[in-house]
Formats: C-alpha cells, sequence, structure tokens
C-alpha cells in the first residue's frame, strides 16, 4: 500500500525542518511527500531541497500564483498517487508512530473513508501546553462522527487527519466557503464512514501566524469580527451548503435536513429579513437548524444594529 503526505507550505522556514525531520523518524515509512508551495519569499523551498537531496522522498512544487491554503491543499491532494493520504502542515511535529497506527486502523477498518485523531497542544518552541487537541474543541469529537455530527461540529483537524484515495473522485474541487479538512469529513461521512482515534499522534504547534488555530481572540479581533458580520457576506448562507447538497446521494438519511437548513438560511438572510425571522420562528426552523432563541436574538439585534446604522443587511451587498 502506498503511502503519500500532502504537505503544504507557505513562508514555513521557521518550523518546516522540524516536522520534515519528524516525518523522516517515521517507524513506519511514507513512499512520497508532496511539497506545495504558495509562492513563500523566505527560505522554506531551500529548506525542503535540503531534505530532497538527503534522501527524503519529496516532490516539490511552486505554484505560479497564490491560491490561499484550501486551495493549496486540494492541488497537493490531486498530485499525490498513494492509497492512504495524510494531510500535513508545515509548523507541527508529528510523533514517530503516527503513520504505523493510522495505518493499522486503515488495514483492520476497510469501511474506514476517513480517519483523524486526537494530539498534544504545544507552543511555539514546542513546549507543551498541557491541553490535548480535542480538549480545546468546544465539544469533544465522537468515535463514530456521523454526517450531521460533522456539519454541525468543527471537529477535524487536517493536521491530525488521513483518508483513503478513493475519496478524492467525490470530494474534488472543493467548493468556495469551505475549509478542506472539513469539507473532506463531510463528504467522507456521506459516502462512507468516518472515524476518530483517542491517540495523540501529532504535536499542534500554537503560535502568532497560525493560519488556523486554537488560540482565544483577542479583543481588536472580536472587533473585527463583528464589523465583518454586519457588513459582510456571512459564511453560512444557503451558497455554502448549496454544493453540499449536490454532492449527498439523494437517497442520504440527511439530505432533506441540509435541504430545510439552506431553506431556513435563505429565510433568515432574504431582503425581507423581519419577516424571513418570524417564518422561521413559527415553522420551529430555528430549532431544527440553528440555536433556538440564542439565534433568533441574535438575528434580531443584528437586523436592528444594521437599520439604526443605515447599513445594508449582508445577503442585499453586491
Amino acid at each position: 500500500m502506498k503511502l503519500s503526505v500532502a504537505l503544504c507550505t507557505y513562508n514555513g522556514e521557521k518550523y518546516l525542518a522540524e516536522q520534515l525531520e519528524s516525518i523522516a523518524r517515521q517507524t513506519l515509512t511514507v513512499d512520497e511527500i508532496l511539497v506545495c508551495d504558495d509562492q513563500s519569499t523566505d527560505h522554506t523551498l531551500s529548506i525542503a531541497q535540503q531534505f530532497l537531496h538527503q534522501g527524503l522522498p519529496l516532490k516539490i512544487y511552486q505554484n505560479p500564483q497564490r491560491l490561499g491554503f484550501s486551495r493549496n491543499f486540494a492541488q497537493a491532494i490531486q498530485r499525490c498517487q498513494g492509497d492512504i493520504i495524510f494531510l500535513c502542515d508545515q509548523d507541527d511535529r508529528w510523533h514517530p508512530d503516527k503513520v504505523a497506527v493510522m495505518l493499522s486502523y486503515f488495514s483492520q477498518h476497510p469501511e474506514t473513508l476517513l480517519l483523524f485523531s486526537n494530539g498534544e497542544l504545544v507552543n511555539a518552541e514546542a513546549q507543551p501546553l498541557n491541553c490535548q487537541l480535542w480538549q480545546a474543541l468546544p465539544s469533544q469529537p465522537s468515535v463514530n462522527p456521523s454526517f450531521l455530527d460533522l456539519l454541525n461540529h468543527d471537529w477535524i483537524t487536517g493536521a491530525a487527519c488521513a483518508f483513503r484515495r478513493e475519496l478524492i473522485d467525490y470530494a474534488l474541487p472543493i467548493p468556495p466557503y469551505w475549509i478542506h479538512d472539513a469539507w473532506l469529513g463531510l463528504i467522507a461521512s456521506a459516502v462512507g464512514e468516518v472515524k476518530a482515534i483517542p491517540d495523540l499522534l501529532i504535536q499542534y504547534r500554537q503560535h502568532d501566524n497560525n493560519q488556523i488555530g486554537l488560540k482565544p481572540p483577542t479583543l481588536k479581533q472580536k472587533i473585527a469580527k463583528l464589523h465583518q458580520l454586519v457588513t459582510t457576506q456571512p459564511i453560512t448562507t444557503p451558497e455554502k451548503y448549496a454544493p453540499l447538497l449536490e454532492r449527498l446521494p439523494a437517497s442520504h438519511p440527511q439530505h432533506p435536513y441540509l435541504a430545510g437548513k439552506i431553506r431556513h438560511l435563505a429565510n433568515r438572510q432574504h431582503s425581507h429579513r423581519l419577516t424571513g425571522i418570524f417564518k422561521e420562528i413559527l415553522n420551529n426552523g430555528y430549532t431544527q437548524y440553528a440555536h433556538g432563541w440564542k439565534s433568533v436574538v441574535r438575528d434580531l439585534l443584528l437586523l436592528s444594529y444594521q437599520t439604526r446604522l443605515g447599513i445594508q443587511p449582508p445577503s442585499e451587498i453586491k
């Protein structure tokens, strides 16, 4: 069975060597490491070249233009030739038995299409933060997460997951608004099975330049998020979920639920927002597809704030 690693880089000179060393020290070696660089301006590529010359099975590509991390991962995945594909961030470190543990699980559970593990959080200097990855999430992952679980919870950390090659045919291309790991997990759960294992298989580094991390937001970030919420199209929109509904088999038990969620979001973001909000209150949409009265109050306060300041609702901004 051939094993591939999809490693995306962007200005990763500070930590990349540690990550590559951790892959080189695996008790079970991988067959190829696809390094897809997103126009780094530091020494990232030269570091990768050094490991290539030392015998690590790297294949190095540099994008002709910036893609962003999700699109970069998508094209890195497409280049992989392995039967099992491991996603890899440039700034983490793998435990020596990561590949062996995950491959053993795949071998024993042929029905599993995507697998993700727990990990330990470390700081910029790789010192333990005395916290596990799953403990830092808003809720504890289920061992056998369903499609509905993954639709409502961000449990999958791409750096801690691997999947069978056949998932590529179902999952790519990754549509707009989606992070690659969340999308891969949802599609895997729609056409196969997703499993979570509690083994601590990575050191998940937290530092100031994380593109995705688990650090609590600063006051400045909270204010920026509020401004974005008020003035820009929200990410949870019918446009986001429509591609997912198209990929979901019509026979899937959650197909009606997803269609209902899309209708619910369309009403909440309709140009006549107040009418749509009360419609969803009356038909229990907030209870079925959101957080009940908490979401109702949020929508009413947001609409009131936008109206008072003369700001167009996000759904009306072209």
